[in-house]
């Protein structure tokens, strides 16, 4: 074998295992590129369900929210009213402040998975503190309570919801407040 051959195979050789290196790499690009594609087109639409999830999870804690704080905004103020030993006393006032005493207490119970275990402590605190006051509230009224004894039901039961209930509801109205920043910051 002469040199010459040897040369001319060899260089056929280069060029055509260079050839053959860029259709190999050019194949391998093509594949990835559509691979890559595909993923990206998959990681936009788990990012869209993801978004939109979390977007209706939102949404309906926010409603459940608003629709709980109405209830407890509507009970202290039944509340109020129910143990100021200044406000005219009612049998339908009486109901009406128990009915809105068990909306409340139902309407938490059935959605307190939407709040965190803060925001429940702080709920089981006020529904405590209204519970405390309506049972104090029925003792002053009971007929086999001294005068005396009466009077210490009816005051315990004005303090709790006079004293004891407003710093827990701020409280409440602030993780409220800030559970809700995410949308004031959206508009």
């Amino acid at each position: 074998m002469d040199w010459l051959t040897l040369f001319t195979n060899l260089g056929t050789f280069a060029v055509a295992s260079g050839i053959f290196a860029w259709l190999l790499k050019r194949l391998f690009e093509i594949f990835l590129s559509k691979d890559l594609e595909t993923f990206k087109m998959q990681l936009q639409l788990a990012a869209f369900e993801h978004q939109t999830r979390f977007a209706k999870l939102h949404e309906k804690r926010v409603e459940v929210m608003a629709e709980l704080y109405g209830r407890l905004a509507q009970l202290n103020l039944l509340m109020n009213r129910l143990t100021n030993p200044l406000h005219p006393l009612t049998d339908a006032m009486e109901k009406e402040v128990g009915e809105s005493g068990n909306a409340f207490r139902e309407y938490y119970l059935k959605n307190r998975i939407y709040f965190n275990e803060h925001v429940c402590k702080q709920l089981d605190s006020i529904n405590g503190k209204f519970w405390s006051a309506w049972v104090d509230y029925h003792m002053s009224l009971s007929k086999g309570v001294d005068a005396k004894h009466s009077y210490e039901f009816l005051v315990k039961s004005f303090t709790t919801i006079n004293q004891e209930v407003p710093p827990i509801l701020k409280e409440i109205e602030g993780t409220f407040r800030e559970l809700l920043e995410p949308l004031k910051k959206e508009k």
